[in-house]
């Protein structure tokens, strides 16, 4: 710990750890947001607003940053003006998410050794908080209530987990968040010994929650985190290939199944086209109409988009696909300043001295969800993302200390 941190610390809490722990709260207001949805708002707001007033607050930027943030909330101001306050109101928020990701990302890669200073020094709040969640996910596995019918997108007439959250596809981004917590107080040696155990709800919640996306999404984050745990690794491969075959035996015997077997019901009919609507939750019909849409944009709109909110305006369903939603709301510049925020995100917190598996797991993470679900909408996602890549970089030190000692 830096002695300007440590100054800082006595003199109260720093607006940048104050930002650390309103995120990591987030994922309990997620799950409780049944019932408590305008705590979950609140928190939203306090989150944007906290980090707005940090990059605010900066008496000096770098010119490159300056130049950068001036292209972003251009090319933002521009979509905004061309959203018609109709199309604003059928869903706020994704005028909050686009612009959030922009900001917090370069903001992380910025601050990232301060940052994990902050996650180091709120050890016990990172515990709590996890216990709190897991507790709560644990207790609404065995209520009744805690489980729902999706009416829509073949899901079928069967329940599904959704715990307090309301939805499948909210708790799911939230146990992601909370595993990725999990992570952290794995790799830091607290409380070891039950730790692995509270994986396990989690697993649950992503078997029983129906969604394909987030179960894919948990089973990556899970495989980062025993091979992580299980030491040596010849341990993490002897594990890995019989639980293939159980996790298989579970899915088989759950609800997910039931929108599994809709689909391929399709296949023996010979109508193949349902078959991939079914499959892919009516994506084969989304993408391309969203990507013939976007062809007869006049120029101005190809390169600033349509307006926030212009897919569900227009066809009554976003996207379900981040490159194909910010074309359509924030044109060629969108896209271009969304890849090249990732791209930096990459470069300044992937290393070589991470495993291989761990880092095409990392970046299957972002471009899965990216592609076929949505990253930048769902809140949890982006916030636990960076938090993620801080994690395993906070490994590169002592990896490469150990590397000139043996040397």
């Amino acid at each position: 710990m830096t002695e300007n941190t440590i100054l800082r610390r006595k003199n109260g809490m720093t607006l940048q750890e104050l930002l650390i722990k309103l995120t990591i709260l987030f994922p309990v207001s997620t799950l409780l947001e049944r019932y408590l949805s305008f705590a979950n708002k609140i928190l939203l707001f306090f989150i944007v607003g906290v980090l707005f007033f940090i990059e605010i607050k900066k008496q000096k930027i770098k010119y490159k940053k300056f130049f950068m943030l001036t292209f972003f909330f251009a090319t933002f101001l521009f979509s905004f003006i061309l959203t018609p306050i109709d199309a604003l109101k059928l869903n706020p928020n994704m005028a909050v998410y686009y612009i959030f990701l922009i900001i917090y990302y370069p903001y992380i890669v910025e601050n990232k050794e301060t940052l994990i200073e902050h996650l180091q020094n709120n050890k016990k709040y990172i515990l709590y908080i996890v216990t709190i969640y897991t507790v709560i996910l644990t207790i609404t596995i065995f209520l009744p209530w805690s489980y729902m019918r999706m009416e829509s997108g073949g899901w079928g007439n069967d329940l599904y987990f959704a715990s307090f959250s309301n939805s499948p596809n909210r708790v799911g981004p939230a146990c992601m968040y909370i595993l990725v917590l999990l992570l952290f107080l794995q790799k830091n040696r607290v409380h070891t010994t039950w730790l692995p155990f509270l994986v396990l709800p989690h697993l649950y919640a992503a078997i029983a929650g129906g969604s394909r996306t987030y179960f894919v999404l948990i089973l990556c984050l899970i495989t980062i985190y025993l091979y992580y745990w299980l030491k040596p690794k010849k341990l993490f491969w002897l594990i890995i290939i019989p639980a293939i075959f159980i996790l298989a035996y579970l899915v088989y015997n759950s609800s997910m199944m039931t929108k599994i077997e809709i689909s391929l019901s399709y296949i023996s009919s010979g109508n193949t086209s349902e078959f991939w609507r079914r499959l892919s939750n009516s994506r084969s019909i989304l993408w391309p109409q969203r990507i013939n849409a976007f062809k007869s944009f006049a120029k101005l709109n190809k390169f600033f988009g349509a307006g926030i909110n212009y897919t569900t305006d227009t066809f009554g369903l976003w996207s379900h696909n981040d490159f194909i939603e910010i074309l359509c709301s924030y044109g060629y510049f969108g896209l271009f300043n969304y890849i090249l925020v990732m791209f930096i995100l990459f470069k300044s917190l992937l290393h070589r001295e991470m495993s291989l598996l761990v880092r095409i797991m990392v970046l299957f993470l972002w471009l899965f969800n990216a592609f076929v679900n949505f990253f930048y909408c769902y809140f949890n996602a982006v916030l636990c993302y960076p938090i993620l890549l801080l994690i395993l970089y906070s490994n590169k030190n002592s990896i490469l200390q150990k590397t000139k000692e043996t040397i």
